[in-house]
């Protein structure tokens, strides 16, 4: 009976993950202008409750869907 060989997926880190995700905003950024103003203003706004938390990590999406609500609120006024 033949062996199976097993390979082990490297797990990318935390910092690989980031890396990627910002690729992929920035592409999406490229290709709409007027999405660039909305997506920094969003980042810059998650970064602000990310900072006012005490800079504590694990919380990013929390900070980006915060801040997207945020702003939405704001623009429907």
């Amino acid at each position: 009976m033949p062996e199976k060989k097993t390979v082990k997926k490297k797990k990318a880190s935390k910092k690989d993950k980031e890396i990627a995700l910002e690729a992929a905003q920035e592409s999406v950024v490229a290709a709409n202008p007027v999405q660039e103003s909305y997506f920094e203003s969003v980042k810059r706004k998650a970064y602000e409750l990310y900072a006012k938390r005490g800079k504590q990590h694990g919380m990013d999406r929390h900070d980006w869907f915060l801040a997207e609500n945020e702003l939405r609120f704001v623009a429907e006024k």
